[in-house]
C-alpha cells in the first residue's frame, strides 16, 4: 500500500502535506502511511481512494487495476453525455488537450492564464 500511495501522489504533483489536508490530519502521520508505519483506517483509505479516483483494494494493494469508484464512474458518464453535445471542432481541440502530458498541459495554462 505504501509504495502505492506515493506513487499516487507523485503522479498528482502532491506533497505529503497536501493529503494530510485532506484526511485532516498533519504530515507526519500522513508520512506514516505512505511508509508503511501505519495502517489507514477505512474511513481515510475511502477517503484517498475517491481522491484519486482508484478502488479501494488498489489503494490498498490487493489489486493491480486501478478500477474507477463507482461515483467517478458516475461522473464519467454525465461528461460523456455532455460531450456529445459539443461541436466537432472543440471534440478535437479537447481530445488534444488530453493527449498532452502534464508538463505540456501547466505550459498552456501559463499561456491562457497570461492572456487574460
Amino acid at each position: 500500500m505504501s509504495n502505492r500511495l506515493k506513487k499516487l501522489r507523485k503522479e498528482k504533483g502532491l506533497t505529503q502535506a497536501d493529503l494530510a489536508k485532506v484526511l485532516n490530519t498533519n504530515q507526519s502521520q500522513y508520512g506514516k502511511y505512505e511508509n508503511g508505519k501505519t495502517n489507514l483506517s477505512i474511513e481515510n483509505a475511502k477517503i484517498l481512494a475517491e481522491y484519486f479516483g482508484v478502488s479501494i483494494p488498489y489503494l490498498l494493494g490487493y489489486e493491480e487495476n486501478s478500477t474507477v469508484n463507482k461515483p467517478n464512474a458516475t461522473i464519467l458518464i454525465e461528461l460523456v453525455k455532455e460531450l456529445s453535445f459539443i461541436s466537432e471542432k472543440k471534440s478535437k481541440l479537447l481530445q488534444e488537450y488530453i493527449e498532452l502530458d502534464k508538463k505540456e498541459r501547466d505550459v498552456l495554462e501559463q499561456i491562457r492564464s497570461a492572456d487574460l
